[in-house]
């Protein structure tokens, strides 16, 4: 079978060529395709067959898995997706032979970690459970011995021509949970443990309250529930709510306004109504004071905000003192360099230079290394990429890429760059969204092309130079 990839407007295919008549797997598939299929479109061009396999957003498990091998987690999944799929299948009375199965045409979505499958309804020789439990066989990490045993066993009862989906669900090997799964119960048995003491909690309240306000108070259950809080707080956290509260004690500033209110109240009074001679005193004394007061809190606030200013200041010119001294003893540093080299310039070495003029140079087989380099062209944080440690998968994916770009036009595992068999250095398009471009023609998706020094490469919006 062969495949082949291209690009129509925004959106990239998988295209296989078919011959095979129109059916009721065919209508199927295309009008009511089960979950887990790649969405697919019939086209014919110059009297032939093509399905074209939606494919944007996702990679192919020997992308995917090309810098982080398959672990027992990745594998449960991959494999509980492909058995959910055929028992869909057989919903739709469509047989799981129709499943293409290999490392280039399974399907993954990087971020919600979900597997999609290839269904073309024709039957082949190269689709077998065997041979593709083989194929994965080649790209497991290592480092979980009782995996690899099993994926070795996997492969060894796949090889039976009778052995089916069903056979592989109820293999051991998959038997456990997947994380997520372990995160909800053991969120489900923190809720239970949590539950189960707010029970013996409630219970030993209710042994110690009296009979008779249990039945009278209906807020029992809401004073159980606050001692229950209380009594599940350490002294820590205790201490650290009285510091809470404390911390945000009122200003003097707030206490100024309220003397200000206090003298107005006593100026209203002294308006509105005819006072004795002792109340008229009194009155004028508790403004007096509190005009007074309100002064002196103002006068307190303001010297408190410009002391904390004068902090600030302060903290600021001791970084910036400190920087002025480093870069003072940095400029001593190349000063005594160049004084050193002054130094060294006397009539000696003037002698010496000449002398080593006149005499020839030596030859040597020894080639200059070429350092092979991607180099950052107009992006602003000037990134060059290394390409010594080749192969190299680039993306923004943190884990499945070996070097991390963050710009947000680059793909996820948007290339690869490898050397051929020529060990010339080539660079191919891992189904990116945004597309890689090789001096301003754009790459098809999974499309390798050689590159030479001088060439522009984009990944993306951003913009590389290879030398």
């Amino acid at each position: 079978m062969e495949i082949k990839y291209t690009r129509d407007l925004d959106h990239n295919y998988l295209v296989i060529e078919t011959e095979q008549e129109e059916n009721y797997q065919w209508k199927m598939i295309e009008q009511n395709a089960p979950e887990g299929l790649l969405k697919h479109s019939i086209r014919r061009i110059d009297g032939k067959k093509f399905l074209y396999y939606e494919i944007d957003a996702r990679q192919n498990l020997s992308n995917y898995f090309a810098v982080k091998k398959l672990d027992r987690e990745d594998m449960q999944r991959l494999v509980r997706a492909l058995c959910e799929v055929g028992e869909r299948l057989a919903d739709y009375l469509l047989g799981s032979e129709g499943l293409v199965l290999s490392a280039d045409t399974v399907f993954i979505e990087p971020n919600a970690r979900r597997f999609c499958f290839i269904y073309v309804p024709e039957k082949t020789g190269d689709r077998s459970l065997g041979r593709f439990f083989e194929e994965m066989l080649e790209g497991i990490a290592t480092e979980d011995e009782t995996f690899v045993q099993g994926m070795y066993q996997l492969c060894e009862d796949a090889q039976n021509e009778n052995f089916t989906l069903k056979e592989l669900k109820e293999t051991s090997l998959w038997s456990g949970k997947l994380e997520e799964e372990k995160d909800v119960d053991n969120w489900r048995a923190d809720v239970g443990r949590e539950n189960s003491e707010f029970q013996n909690q409630w219970t030993a309240f209710e042994e110690d309250k009296p009979n008779d306000r249990i039945g009278e108070e209906g807020g029992g259950m809401e004073e159980a529930a606050f001692l229950t809080q209380g009594s599940r707080e350490s002294p820590s956290e205790k201490s650290k709510l009285r510091e809470t509260k404390f911390s945000g004690a009122v200003r003097p500033y707030y206490i100024s306004v309220l003397f200000i209110l206090v003298m107005l109240a006593g100026l209203y009074v002294r308006m509105e109504y005819v006072l004795t001679p002792l109340e008229n005193g009194v009155s004028l004394a508790i403004t007096s004071l509190c005009v007074f007061f309100a002064i002196f809190n103002l006068i307190i606030s303001y010297k408190m905000d410009v002391g904390e200013t004068k902090v600030h200041k302060k903290k600021r010119r001791s970084r910036k003192s400190k920087q002025a001294e480093e870069e003072d003893q940095m400029a001593e540093s190349w000063q005594m360099i160049e004084a050193e080299e002054d130094i060294f310039r006397d009539e000696e070495g003037e002698l010496n230079r000449k002398q080593f003029k006149q005499e020839a140079a030596l030859y040597t087989e020894n080639k200059p290394r070429c350092f092979r380099k991607l180099y950052g062209r107009d992006n602003p944080e000037n990134i060059h990429i290394s390409l010594e440690r080749l192969p190299m998968t680039i993306g923004r994916m943190p884990g499945r890429v070996d070097f991390l770009l963050r710009d947000e036009s680059v793909s996820g595992i948007h290339a690869r760059i490898f050397e051929n068999e020529r060990k010339s250095v080539t660079i191919c398009d891992l189904n990116s969204t945004n597309g890689t471009w090789c001096n301003g023609l754009r790459l098809m998706p999974n499309e390798s092309r050689e590159i030479r020094r001088g060439d522009e490469i984009c990944l993306g919006n951003l913009v590389f130079d290879y030398r």
